[in-house]
This record gives C-alpha cells, sequence and structure tokens, in this order.
C-alpha cells in the first residue's frame, strides 16, 4: 500500500491499525505529490468528480457510489490518449 499523509489518513491511527494487520504500507513525504503523482492525480480527479459532490449517509453508500463512477471513468468516459 503507498498513499500520501493526506487529511483522510489519520496518520497514527492508520499506522496503528496497519501494524496490528502486519499490512506493510509507504507513505510518501508530506507536501511531495511528484513522489507518486500518478496516484495523486488520479486521487484528485477522483476527489472531484466524485467524493466532493455529495454527502454520503452510509459506507454503503459512497460505496455504491464510488464504485459506479470508478466505472463510468474507466469503461465510458473519453481518455485523453
Amino acid at each position: 500500500m503507498k498513499s500520501d499523509d493526506g487529511a483522510e489518513f489519520v496518520s497514527h491511527r492508520v499506522q496503528e491499525w496497519l501494524e496490528k494487520r502486519k499490512i506493510g504500507a509507504r507513505f510518501i513525504a508530506p507536501g511531495s505529490p511528484r513522489q507518486n503523482d500518478h496516484n495523486e492525480g488520479f486521487n484528485a480527479v477522483f476527489r472531484d468528480g466524485c467524493l466532493d459532490r455529495r454527502i454520503f449517509e452510509s459506507v454503503r453508500e459512497a460505496r455504491e457510489t464510488s464504485e459506479a463512477w470508478l466505472a463510468e471513468h474507466n469503461h465510458e468516459r473519453p481518455h485523453g490518449a
């Protein structure tokens, strides 16, 4: 797992959770999005196109909405390539 150390990751609690489950994780340095620019770019598109557009009432609703958005993103929208 590789992620930034942004606000959505309550850093110390996430690290403790990962350690308890023996899950390896690497975090990019704060303020260094170039260390993982592909992931950072996707996170921005996902946040703008899906997450910031509504307030979710449940984890299930967030999961279903995210899955629908991802299917559209990957299969239906025109890509720049």
